[in-house]
């Protein structure tokens, strides 16, 4: 004979196993109704099975409480409505499956504990979907979602979601199989991370991101960006080791920049979208070694028009290459020998008559050659001296001036798209 499924217990007899300290490993539970119920104990609600409708709205669990590993697969889900978590017990919903037909509803919550609060390998399958709508987590030792996933292909919702100033929220290697369904409206995530986590198509709106300040000019940036000691193993390894960690951490935080940018560009928000380029080639310059730096012109990229987002910048290089450029070309650079050079008023005079004159007219001419030399432009009138450091010199302002101008039209043609 098979043996006989145990019927689910009630109410009463799981709270007694609560305050009895046992373990409900393997254990089901049926309909639970702890609506405004008020915990002055830690309830341990470890490996347990709800089976029934399972009510936590208006709960309170002042010292903490633990569901790691409960399953929550009844078909009117998980409703922790309105619910309060507090206390150094903080509240460990590690690796909870929420897979019922219903609704798993945290709208409302308020994780103001002590301890931490962590959601790390949950998974969020209930076809209902799952909202953290107006939920405040403001605990102290951070938020945890490292690991979980969000699948069945539902509406996942952080909608003025309050996440607290000083402690971390992290979404670490979290798999979105529908990010287009989740949203994250009207939040702060200025210390939140989402390193190594499939962001695309997630709609963000009126959020709120750590702000640097680059060349006088503020940029977003990713908290994880700043969290280097979190990825980076140390412990135990040698200098190479280290630097290895260091390489590969950056690896990853050009792509998550990356899919950040695409992410604003495909919402048209290109001012968010070119803060996140300016992260994404930052993350790649710091990969290369110093000379690679220069060899492909990355550095110069950044220097020059903070990775094509500074327009106002590459002009100001332009007028600086153009003045320094003028002061060296007045020795490297001469007039033809039978060029007379006319004075604003009267006849023509030449060098040997004014030196005063024909000094003026040689700057004259050094601002014009040097422009035109910027623009890779020729003046008829002036000539190159024929020495190796003069054609050098040429070359170089050629080279300059097209870099320059084109760094500076391309960071002109990104303003206009803001």
């Amino acid at each position: 004979m098979p043996e006989e499924k145990p019927e689910p217990i009630d109410q009463v007899e799981l709270e007694r196993r609560l305050q009895a300290g046992e373990s409900l490993e393997g254990i089901e539970i049926g309909d639970v109704d702890f609506k405004g119920r008020e915990f002055d104990y830690i309830p341990n609600f470890d490996w347990a099975i709800f089976t029934g409708k399972t009510n936590f709205q208006k709960a309170k669990f002042l010292h903490g409480v633990k569901f790691y590993q409960a399953k929550f697969i009844a078909e009117g889900g998980a409703n922790f409505f309105s619910t309060q978590f507090r206390g150094k017990g903080g509240a460990n919903f590690s690796g909870a499956r929420f897979a019922g037909r219903g609704v798993t509803n945290f709208t409302l919550a308020e994780f103001t504990c002590d301890g931490e609060v962590s959601f790390s390998l949950a998974d969020f399958s209930g076809e209902g979907g799952t909202y953290f709508s107006g939920a405040d987590f403001s605990c102290k030792k951070g938020v945890s979602f490292t690991g979980s996933k969000f699948s069945g292909g539902v509406d996942v919702n952080y909608v003025n979601t309050k996440f607290g100033a000083t402690c971390r929220i992290c979404f670490d290697y979290v798999k979105f199989e529908a990010p287009e369904k989740v949203r994250f409206m009207n939040v702060n995530l200025a210390n939140t991370s989402f390193y190594c986590s499939n962001i695309e198509k997630i709609f963000f709106e009126n959020v709120k991101f750590k702000e640097i300040l680059i060349f006088a000019t503020k940029r977003k940036c990713l908290a994880d960006e700043f969290w280097e000691e979190r990825h980076i193993p140390i412990k135990d390894k040698t200098p190479e080791e280290i630097a290895q960690g260091q390489k590969d951490f950056y690896a990853q935080m050009e792509i998550l920049y990356c899919r950040f940018k695409r992410n604003f560009e495909e919402q048209r928000n290109y001012h968010g979208a070119g803060d996140f380029h300016f992260g994404e080639m930052e993350m790649r310059r710091k990969q290369q070694s110093w000379w690679l730096q220069i060899l492909t012109l990355t550095l110069p990229y950044k220097l020059i028009s903070g990775y094509g987002q500074i327009w106002g910048r590459a002009l100001a290089w332009f007028f600086g290459l153009w003045l320094g450029f003028s002061g060296l070309n007045l020795s490297l650079v001469e007039l033809p020998k039978n060029k007379m050079h006319p004075t604003m008023n009267g006849p023509d005079i030449s060098c040997s008559q004014s030196w005063n004159v024909c000094n003026g007219i040689k700057w004259r001419d050094s601002f014009f050659f040097t422009l035109n030399a910027l623009t890779l432009s020729k003046d008829p009138n002036v000539r190159v001296k024929n020495l190796w450091s003069a054609r050098g010199a040429l070359a170089l302002q050629n080279l300059a001036g097209v870099l320059v101008i084109a760094l500076m039209l391309l960071a002109i043609r990104r303003q206009f798209r803001r």
